[in-house]
């Protein structure tokens, strides 16, 4: 069930705001992620 609703609101929005004229989004997303990758290359 859990990964009918995965696949339900993949494409739901989950902008929190815009910048650059809306070219742009931001959300309150995880980005963990993000620090993990960048000290495989430290």
């Amino acid at each position: 069930m859990s990964h009918l609703l995965d696949r339900l609101n993949f494409l739901a929005r989950k902008n929190t705001g815009t910048f650059s004229k809306g070219h742009g989004v931001t959300t309150n997303e995880s980005r963990d992620w993000e620090d993990a990758y960048r000290k495989r290359w430290q």
